[in-house]
């Protein structure tokens, strides 16, 4: 069942019980109501809706808080698809989990995952990108892989054949950047043309018709293209060497940010935007980032996903509000989040599945908020000490626990919290937890020493 409590309830116990410090990102993600944050220790947080296990946490519970996700490190990259997750390590493998019904976790089967589980076969990849159920990799040596959902030829394999392991597909050659919609895949060449294929019911192929393709077909009258980006929902944009921003597909709530909302199957300039140089997509809006580190977007606001203080939606750019020194910025389906040059993060939107990590439910924000929690899970003005001389095994457990203390640990006193910062058990460190009759998902061990603290994570499975 999840439990509601205030915003300021949960910042202040989040904050009087761990000391959070704040956070240090280096990239984040946004999928269909859950969220990430890569680490500057290239560890992987996440919060959100989890009902198919897309937050890698080894459970099904929705967090409204960040956690982090289980059994990965050395992480250089995440994407989020629709209840999935796909994460590329620094040694060049790619790891999956959630929602598997289209073999888009590429371990060839089609059965969820609640933990990370490694993509077969990949190896020296050098980026990934998901589509809502398809995934594609390009290696170091440039060649495209591809798996998942296919109905609508999305894979650039010439077939609507889905597969649940990569397999080497070959679109066209000079392929520098690629990026998936719902059934559809938008690709960015090195000579900065576009190319699309797959669905086109609504023009988000850009060759000015609405026939879908198997195969790539470019995208009208676009040249000198440095970027791009796709909405989840039918959409794609570009960024032009010159610094404006051009869109085409379907734009029922003005995300094609052109004045208007009439879809179209041919690229159309954004209003009003000059100087831009960096894209985000989302589900039914769209974001530019300016030279000077500015956020304007455009597109559905119901749940306030624009972030310029009020519900409205746009159909040209807005500014989104408070916000300086962005360097990246996306969204999910009604929900966004950037990234500053000093690694903090902000998020707004809907909050339904706690995806703001704001460690409340279905409280929606129409501003930015500055997340404090996604990289820093610390003591406060308490010494951190994380040495061998403290230890919590079998973990994760069904609730049992054994401490591995030295003799000056175990006359302390160990207090385990939830995500979400809720005091859930305090005694005597001793040599054992008891935690057998608690809802699985992840806590933490404090344990106390006259001044010193030491902090461990514990997952307890079903």
């Amino acid at each position: 069942m999840k439990k509601k409590y205030t915003l300021s309830t949960l910042l202040f116990l989040i904050n009087t019980i761990f000391g959070v410090i704040n956070s240090k990102a280096q990239s984040v993600a946004a999928g269909g109501g859950f969220t990430f944050a890569i680490c500057s220790d290239s560890t992987l947080y996440a919060w959100g809706s989890n009902q198919d296990g897309q937050l890698g946490t080894g459970d099904n519970l929705d967090y409204t808080s960040p956690v982090q996700v289980l059994n990965l490190s050395g992480v250089m990259a995440v994407k989020a698809g629709e209840r999935f997750a796909l994460a590329l390590k620094s040694d060049g493998t790619v790891w999956a989990w959630g929602h598997n019904v289209n073999g888009q976790l590429g371990n060839g089967n089609y059965v969820a995952s609640n933990i990370p589980v490694q993509v077969i076969g990949l190896t020296d990849v050098v980026k990934i990108e998901v589509g809502a159920y398809h995934c594609f990799a390009i290696k170091s040596d440039g060649s495209l892989w591809a798996w998942g959902n296919n109905l609508l030829g999305q894979l650039g394999d010439g077939t609507s054949i889905g597969s649940n392991v990569p397999i080497q597909v070959n679109p066209m050659s000079g392929i520098i950047d690629i990026a998936g919609g719902y059934y559809h895949t938008v690709a960015l060449k090195n000579d900065g043309t576009v190319w699309a294929w797959g669905n086109n019911i609504d023009g988000q192929l850009g060759d000015n018709t609405n026939n879908s393709s198997l195969i790539p077909v470019q995208v009208y009258g676009l040249g000198g293209v440095t970027a791009i980006a796709t909405g989840r929902y039918h959409y794609a944009m570009a960024l032009k060497n010159n610094g404006t921003v051009w869109t085409w597909g379907l734009n029922t709530y003005g995300q094609l940010g052109d004045g208007t909302n009439s879809s179209s199957n041919f690229p159309v300039q954004v209003t009003g935007l000059s100087n831009v140089i960096g894209l985000g997509g989302a589900a039914y809006h769209a974001f530019a980032i300016k030279s000077d580190s500015s956020v304007w977007a455009w597109g559905d606001n119901y749940y306030g996903a624009l972030g310029n203080g009020n519900t409205n939606g746009s159909n040209t750019p807005v500014q989104t509000l408070t916000l300086s020194g962005i360097e990246m910025v996306t969204g999910g389906v009604s929900h966004s989040i950037a990234r500053k040059s000093d690694g903090s993060i902000y998020t707004w939107g809907t909050n339904g599945g706690g995806q703001l990590g704001l460690g409340v439910f279905g409280l929606p924000v129409n501003y930015p908020v500055e997340i404090t929690t996604a990289c820093a899970l610390t003591t406060g003005n308490d010494d951190i000490n994380n040495d061998s001389g403290f230890d919590v095994y079998p973990n994760p457990s069904q609730g049992r626990f054994q401490l591995r203390l030295n003799d000056s640990m175990a006359k302390g006193v160990a207090s385990i919290y939830n995500s979400v910062g809720m005091l859930v058990l305090e005694q005597n460190a001793g040599n054992e937890i008891e935690m057998s009759n608690v809802s699985a998902g992840i806590y933490f061990v404090k344990l106390q020493v006259g001044k010193k603290v030491y902090t461990r994570k514990i997952v307890i499975e079903d």
